[in-house]
């Protein structure tokens, strides 16, 4: 939401909180459920306020691989 905040400051057009929140889970339920199953590579990352932290990848023939748990769990939360 900051970054939609900057871009009005900046004169670009605003988004509705509940159109953000809705977008989110959408793309993240997405994600899971459809994008992922049929990857053969990806990385996951959160690229919040914090700096760019990698929380999941994977490799085609392995496994999801899980690197910070916590953070996977909020992604997954947030897809509900």
């Amino acid at each position: 939401m900051a970054r939609v905040a900057k871009r009005v400051q900046e004169g670009g057009h605003g988004i509705p909180q509940e159109a953000i929140f809705r977008r989110y889970r959408l793309s993240v339920w997405n994600m899971l459920h459809l994008y992922l199953p049929l990857a053969d590579t990806a990385a996951i990352y959160d690229n919040g306020e914090r700096r760019r932290t990698l929380i999941a990848e994977k490799e085609s023939g392995f496994p999801m691989r899980i690197l910070d748990q916590n953070l996977w769990s909020e992604v997954e939360k947030s897809s509900i």
